[in-house]
């Protein structure tokens, strides 16, 4: 019971840290912009984060069984 309940918290602290890496991204792409008043920076640090998130969300899928796939975490069959 213990074991499940780890695994779980574990993977929101995953998740967590996915969602810091894109908050600093945008974050980081929202101050350039401040400073510059060029949209093009939001844009560049949305196509960035974007680029950087997707696979990582893809991995933790695959990690925890959410895939869809049939591979990594726990077997759904």
């Amino acid at each position: 019971m213990s074991e499940g309940v780890d695994d779980q918290r574990a993977s929101r602290r995953s998740l967590a840290a996915i969602a810091f890496v894109d908050a600093a991204i945008i974050g980081a792409g929202l101050f350039i912009h401040a400073r510059s008043h060029d949209i093009l920076h939001l844009v560049v640090a949305a196509f960035i984060a974007g680029g950087v998130t997707i696979p990582m969300l893809v991995r933790w899928a695959d990690r925890h069984g959410r895939g869809g796939r049939g591979r990594g975490g726990r077997s759904r069959a």
